[in-house]
């Protein structure tokens, strides 16, 4: 896939961590990120042809220069069920994942959800007062 990418969900925007493949954006108006509807979810969302999608046919993201027609997009999930965001790959030409990329996508999410909790656990351990 030309595109991917670890995504937030906010209460008003989207925004990238991780980017390949969509230079000069950093983030997206909510009502644009197709991550705000995977995060429904605990399933992987798989949109095969964005243009025949009704959810998706008339965002931006879809008619203009960013020409999004497949999305993949994993949940990034933390311990208590809170879906924060998403491991995403995006394709400009309709495309599918078989069940091992589906599998890997899953697996690289999980990977994520696990770095942002040591991540957490170790700035929390810097801030302890020893005495």
């Amino acid at each position: 896939m030309p595109i991917a990418f670890i995504s937030f969900i906010e209460e008003d925007r989207q925004w990238f961590k991780s980017k390949i493949g969509l230079d000069g954006i950093s983030e997206t108006p909510i009502e644009h990120a197709f991550c705000a509807y995977t995060i429904l979810s605990t399933e992987t969302m798989i949109v095969q042809d964005a243009t025949r999608d009704a959810r998706f046919k008339d965002n931006p993201l879809v008619t203009g220069e960013t020409n999004i027609r497949f999305y993949a997009g994993a949940p990034i999930t933390l311990p208590l069920g809170e879906r924060i965001g998403s491991l995403s790959v995006i394709d400009t030409k309709v495309n599918e994942l078989d069940g091992y990329k589906i599998a890997a996508l899953e697996g690289f999410a999980k990977v994520i959800s696990q770095s942002l909790l040591i991540r957490d656990i170790h700035s929390r351990a810097s801030h302890v007062d020893p005495t």
